[in-house]
């Protein structure tokens, strides 16, 4: 299993995190806004793509490229797929869930083995960072953008 499949593993369990990451836990509302009132929260939807360098268990940088897709959004509520080539050249996918700050720009995804945290930084880019756990832990940060 590639340090990416680990990572995309890890985005799944990002969800689990995501609540408390995104401190979307249940009864907070994370903003001076009333529980339940609609906020506007920035539209995700589509896949975002960028190019990164992690640190490996073995001392190394390794360079590889992300794309994470969010398929469906209610609100600040996201569901999506992390995207990957494995090292067989098998595409992989990886389901990712997660909510925005209730009323922010700020939001947390997780997925099995890791989670993903990040900040809209305009209509086109998001600022991410990855936590990835289990036998070969890495984190990184990856500025994904847009894809037209």
């Amino acid at each position: 299993m590639t340090v990416h499949t680990r990572c995309a593993a890890a985005a799944v369990a990002l969800g689990v995190a995501l609540g408390v990451v995104a401190g979307a836990a249940p009864g907070m509302t994370g903003s001076a806004a009333p529980a339940g009132a609609a906020v506007k929260v920035p539209n995700l939807l589509g896949t975002w793509a960028g190019d990164y360098r992690y640190p490996s268990p073995d001392l190394t940088a390794h360079a590889t490229s992300v794309k994470v897709v969010i398929d469906q959004q209610d609100g600040q509520f996201l569901w999506g797929h992390d995207e990957f080539i494995d090292k067989t050249g098998a595409l992989v996918s990886i389901p990712v869930l997660g909510s925005f700050e209730h009323g922010d720009r700020t939001f947390g995804l997780s997925l099995k083995g890791g989670l993903i945290t990040g900040r809209v930084l305009g209509a086109r880019r998001l600022a991410t960072r990855f936590f990835i756990v289990g036998d070969n832990p890495t984190s990184f940060h990856v500025t994904l953008r847009k894809a037209p």
